[in-house]
Formats: structure tokens, sequence, C-alpha cells
């Protein structure tokens, strides 16, 4: 399979690989304002916490992923884990128990509450 390379670029991965309308598609999983393409360049940039899931999904489907360790993931991929281990079942549960603890308006974290809801959001539209 064709090789999909991972270079930061402040709080962004450029991605880059040779056109292969799965990997477009599954980068058109992402929510738009965390994704962009540039025509000219032909470069594909994603937010920084989407880059290791991401990163895994790629691997799994067999791409050779490069610039990203996809079994390290990012920062804010302890969403994913966790939804991934609490299971389909169980993940709204889940984030609605979370969200009452995280979400700003109650006095928590804007950063981890993004994180979740963007783990939940992919969760949603992979399954």
């Amino acid at each position: 399979m064709a090789a999909v390379r991972f270079d930061k670029r402040g709080n962004r991965y450029a991605i880059t690989f040779d056109y292969d309308p799965d990997i477009v598609s599954l980068i058109k999983t992402l929510p738009g304002a965390d994704r962009g393409f540039n025509p000219g360049t032909k470069v594909w940039t994603i937010a920084e916490t989407w880059a290791g899931t991401l990163a895994r999904e790629l691997d799994q489907l067999g791409y050779l992923v490069v610039g990203l360790d996809p079994t390290a993931g990012t920062p804010g991929d302890w969403a994913s884990v966790l939804f991934d281990s609490v299971g389909r079942a169980r993940a709204a549960d889940v984030y609605r128990a979370l969200s009452r603890i995280l979400h700003p308006d109650v006095g928590g974290d804007h950063h981890l509450q993004q994180q979740l809801n963007d783990a939940y959001y992919l969760m949603k539209q992979t399954g």
C-alpha cells in the first residue's frame, strides 16, 4: 500500500501521499475546522489532536505511516482510547458523564472537553 507522511507544523500536521481516494475519504471524516487542503501543494493539514487517531486508522488499513508512530498516538488520544475501551454501546453514557465534569461551563477544561468531543465525533463517524 501507499506511504502516508506526517510532518508536524505548529499545532497541525501536514499529510502527504500519492492520491488515494480512500485516504481522502478518511481525512474528510474529520470535522471541517480540523482539516484543510491546499490544492497548490496538494497537501492536507489536520489538527494535532487527530494525528494519532488518523495514523492508527491508516496503519490498520495497511498503509505505511511515516513521521508519526501510529502506536504512540498524541496527547488527545486518551479520549479515543477511552471510547475504544468502553465500546460503542456505552460511549454515549461515558461522553455525557465526562462532559458534566470537563465542560468549561461547569468549571472544566476547554481543551480536554474538545478532545473528548473530537474522539466521540470520530467514533460516531467511523462506526
